[in-house]
């Protein structure tokens, strides 16, 4: 794997970048590219990283960045053509590829919003693995949160309804990508849409609603005390005295003690661990 140099990875990228209206020529090019600044003794399946189930050319990330850089005043121009570019980059079977697609579609400005919400809806229908679930909800979605939140809060809502655990799962890491955009400003509908999750909720959504309420309470932290402090109130919320617990750190210290004696003296006191 060569040294990153700076100025030749611009040049490259730069270069790439102008095929971007080609689909065949980019995908080739961007082919060429990476197997260029691929790290081939990399194992992931060896140590403490998770395996990936597709191949991957584990390229250093100021790789993808840059030609993010470069594709972004094509994409703002041309919105189709990178909308579709992005779902011919999705169908390779190449992890670099999907997050470059996952990353281009976020810079699609939607003015039209139905092309881009079928294609986030199709890929993460695959079910694929974590690291290009969380590469859709944060870089994906960025122009569908800037441009159509409402589009964007449908999308959320809907999977957090529905009967499937995976669905749910997607829902609540969306919210955390939304909580942490500094463009969102409507904190208020978030605790909306979560309440049901803060009294009971499945096993297999339990950490992914404290990184919610810990996404929250550094982002708002007033309001999630206060969330959190008035759902303690009712026994039937057998749930809520763990989230407490294991949001109470992401708190600043000055609420901590005051939590922790409201979980205390709370009608129900919730799960242990």
């Amino acid at each position: 794997m060569p040294a990153i140099q700076p100025a030749r990875l611009r040049q490259q990228a730069a270069l790439l970048a102008q095929s971007f209206d080609q689909t065949e020529v980019f995908i080739r090019s961007l082919h060429h590219l990476l197997e260029f600044y691929a790290d081939n003794a990399r194992h992931p399946s060896q140590g403490s990283e998770i395996p990936l189930l597709i191949d991957a050319f584990f390229v250093r990330p100021p790789v993808l960045r840059q030609l993010l850089v470069e594709l972004a005043p094509y994409a703002q121009k041309e919105p189709e053509v990178a909308s579709d570019l992005a779902n011919a980059l999705w169908g390779q079977p190449y992890l670099e590829f999907r997050q470059l697609a996952a990353g281009l579609l976020g810079l699609v400005p939607v003015e039209n919003p139905q092309p881009v919400v079928e294609y986030l809806k199709s890929w993460l229908e695959t079910r694929p693995e974590d690291r290009l679930i969380e590469s859709i909800l944060t870089q994906g979605t960025q122009s569908l949160r800037r441009d159509c939140l409402d589009v964007f809060l449908e999308i959320v809502s809907n999977w957090l309804n529905r009967q499937e655990v995976f669905f749910n799962q997607l829902g609540l890491r969306a919210l955390i990508a939304l909580i942490q955009d500094p463009g969102f400003k409507n904190i208020p509908i978030v605790f909306r849409m979560i309440l049901p999750f803060s009294r009971s909720l499945a096993g297999e959504l339990r950490l992914f609603m404290v990184d919610v309420l810990r996404a929250l309470a550094r982002r708002s932290p007033q309001e999630t005390s206060f969330f959190l402090r008035h759902n303690l109130e009712s026994p039937e919320n057998p749930d809520t005295a763990w989230l407490v617990r294991q949001t109470i750190p992401a708190l600043p210290a000055e609420m901590q003690e005051s939590l922790r004696s409201a979980v205390r003296g709370s009608p129900a006191r919730g799960r242990k661990a």
